[in-house]
């Protein structure tokens, strides 16, 4: 990994969707998380293994770091034994290859070595221009794996999602189709140019088959012409964003994902606009209302099935919006207790109690003869425990479907989702019951 592009494949759908994003991202710091560092430990562990042939299993137990420069704005990924001592990477987060990880990882790369079978030609972490589409010198993306089938005349491009909350689908998506394009300028090099193109996301921690969609080089050469356009507008508005930030909301759009992974979400007008009109509330009325905010928002919540429909298309932005608000305001409050009105940051509640050294504390209450049952909480493992440990040897390939036939899983609740949602729709409640005649009154006589 290095320096990212300022208009990235993976931000695609943010600044193509609103031209002030990257503007009102200026200077504020790309912090990453915990969940996006290991889903780069998982990213790295799957292309050394499909690099270098190997199964994830060889890697088991062994530490992957994710670092960060010190001076730059690169950021990198290897095995703990490799990290070196170069002062200049800090180590963000550090990961242990376990048992979960080799399977969802194991999955991943037998699906790609399924995809370049009999005579593909595999590029794994291959590095393709995009300069052509966003305007910036050099810029690059890099797609985790690219497969060229030239019998076929066909692209396949694969991207590993590693995060287990929403169903990411490669149909229309601007990262892939970004990683197509670069593919396809890096290619036209070589004078191969597939005229068929397969995008393809695997999520093997939600589903363990990749999804697919097939396009076609027209389809490809369409979203060039988008692209640009957005790449012009987006340029245009960071070169004057000190002519319309604060001011001006026009370059601003909110939308579902275009908003999820901007850095200004918290603070964004168009955003605050847009959440207003949504709860039909004026924030500073709503603050000073006297009845309670059960009863507040239950009054907002009324009308119309079509008006339902509208409030909850924006309940995911909504939720979203007021998790970046919190984190703006501790962000301000932490760096000046008086920025934000009204609000002061105070110590949270205490983490649970522990020992502070285990091994000690085990050996002090054998010392005072406290009883075994007194000290050892014993208990059954779950089923997903019990998993964990088959993989790893301890339960038998023959004992394990004598242990999965004692397993039960409820049925999910019923949950409301959009109807493009692939699930099909459970039947009314009223479907679900017998329907009875009329009661007379016959036996109360």
């Amino acid at each position: 990994m290095g320096r990212h592009a300022l208009h990235s494949p993976s931000g695609a759908e943010k600044w193509m969707t609103c031209a002030g994003a990257i503007a009102m991202e200026a200077g504020r710091p790309d912090n990453s998380s915990d969940y996006a560092d290991e889903g780069t430990a998982a990213h790295f562990l799957g292309s050394t293994c499909l690099s270098n042939g190997q199964d994830p299993v060889y890697f088991l137990a062994k530490e992957i770091v994710v670092w960060a420069h010190a001076e730059s704005d690169s950021e990198g990924c290897c095995f703990a034994e490799n990290l070196g001592t170069d002062p200049s990477r800090v180590v963000r987060n550090t990961f242990k290859v376990d048992a979960d990880m080799c399977g969802h990882v194991r999955h991943y790369v037998k699906a790609v070595l399924a995809y370049a079978a009999d005579g593909g030609q595999l590029f794994v972490e291959q590095r393709v221009p995009i300069d052509h589409l966003t305007g910036e010198a050099d810029a690059g993306g890099t797609s985790d794996a690219l497969i060229v089938r030239a019998a076929q005349d066909m692209l396949i491009v694969i991207d590993l999602k590693y995060g287990q909350g929403e169903l990411v689908s490669p149909v229309g998506n601007k990262q892939l189709l970004m990683y197509a394009s670069g593919a396809l300028e890096w290619l036209s090099f070589t004078g191969v140019v597939p005229s068929k193109i397969k995008l393809v996301i695997h999520q093997p921690r939600i589903q363990q088959a990749p999804l697919e969609w097939d396009c076609t080089i027209e389809d490809v050469r369409a979203f060039e012409g988008a692209a640009r356009d957005a790449a012009r507008a987006s340029q245009i508005a960071l070169e004057f964003r000190s002519n319309w930030v604060g001011k001006d909301t026009s370059y601003l759009t909110v939308s579902d994902k275009g908003c999820r992974w901007c850095r200004a979400k918290g603070d964004c007008p168009a955003r605050d606009a847009h959440v207003q009109s949504a709860l039909e509330a004026n924030f500073e009325k709503l603050s000073s209302t006297t009845v309670s905010p059960e009863k507040a928002v239950a009054l907002m919540v009324h009308g119309s099935g079509e008006a339902l429909s509208l409030k909850m298309k924006a309940v995911p932005l909504v939720e979203d919006w007021c998790k970046a608000v919190r984190a703006e305001v501790e962000r301000n409050l932490l760096a000046n207790p008086d920025s934000v009105p009204d609000f002061k940051i105070v110590q949270g509640k205490r983490g649970n109690r522990k020992w502070a050294d285990e091994a000690e504390a085990e050996d002090t209450l054998k010392k005072m003869r406290v009883k075994h049952e007194h000290m050892y909480d014993y208990k059954l493992v779950s089923p997903t425990q019990a998993e964990k440990v088959f993989k790893e040897g301890g339960i038998g390939p023959k004992q394990w479907p004598r242990v999965q036939a004692l397993i039960t899983q409820s049925d999910g609740k019923p949950s409301v989702a959009p109807a493009s949602d692939p699930r099909p729709a459970l039947a009314p409640v009223a479907d679900a019951f017998e329907v009875l005649p009329p009661d007379d009154g016959s036996d109360l006589i």
